[in-house]
C-alpha cells in the first residue's frame, strides 16, 4: 500500500461502506415529501414531470458532489497528486445510490416509511453485496451483478457498468413518476 493509497482510504471506505447510508438517510424524502405535503400539484402545473425528478436527483448529485470535490482537494492538498480516478468512482458510486434513492421517494408514499424502508436497505445492500461476492451459493451469487460493489474491482470499462444500473433505477423511477395521480 503506498501512501497516496492511504490518503484516498480515507475517502473512498468511508463513502463505500456508508455511503449509502448517508444518502438515503439524507435524501429518502426528495419526492414524497413533495406529494405528501401537497406541493406537488403545484410543480406538475409548471414543468413536466420528467424534469421535476431530474432537477430532484441532479440537486442531490450536485450536493454529493461539492462533498466528494471538497474532500478530494484537501487531500490533494497533503497528498500532492490528484486522484480523478478516485473521484470518479466516488461519484459513480454515489450516482448509484441516487437513483435509488428517488426510485424509493417515488414509490414509498409515505416520509416515515421511506425513511424506515432507506436505513434497513442501505444497512442490508452492503452486507448481502459482500456476501454475494464471497459466497458461491447460487440463492445468494445473482445479487453481486445488481449492487456496484462488484464492478469497482475490475478495470476501466467494467469498473462504470453501475452507470448503467443506475441508469435502469432512474427509468424505473421515470417510469413510476408518469403514473402516479397527484
Amino acid at each position: 500500500m503506498t501512501k497516496q493509497d492511504i490518503y484516498t482510504t480515507g475517502l473512498t471506505l468511508p463513502i463505500f461502506l456508508f455511503g449509502i447510508l448517508f444518502v438515503f438517510t439524507l435524501s429518502h424524502n426528495v419526492i414524497n415529501r413533495e406529494v405528501e405535503s401537497r406541493t406537488m400539484r403545484f410543480l406538475v402545473t409548471k414543468t413536466s414531470r420528467n424534469k421535476i425528478l431530474i432537477g430532484k436527483l441532479l440537486g442531490i448529485l450536485l450536493f454529493w458532489f461539492t462533498i466528494v470535490v471538497v474532500c478530494l482537494f484537501v487531500i490533494t492538498f497533503f497528498s500532492k497528486t490528484l486522484h480523478f480516478t478516485i473521484l470518479l468512482e466516488c461519484m459513480v458510486f454515489l450516482f448509484y445510490c441516487t437513483c435509488a434513492v428517488v426510485l424509493l421517494s417515488t414509490l414509498v408514499p409515505r416520509t416515515s416509511q421511506s425513511m424506515f424502508l432507506g436505513i434497513v436497505i442501505s444497512l442490508l445492500l452492503p452486507g448481502l453485496s459482500f456476501w454475494s461476492i464471497l459466497s458461491d451459493k447460487f440463492y445468494i451469487v445473482w445479487l453481486k451483478y445488481l449492487t456496484p460493489y462488484y464492478y469497482f474491482e475490475f478495470n476501466f470499462p467494467i469498473k462504470f457498468f453501475p452507470l448503467l444500473l443506475a441508469v435502469i433505477l432512474l427509468f424505473l423511477s421515470l417510469y413510476s413518476f408518469k403514473r402516479r395521480d397527484f
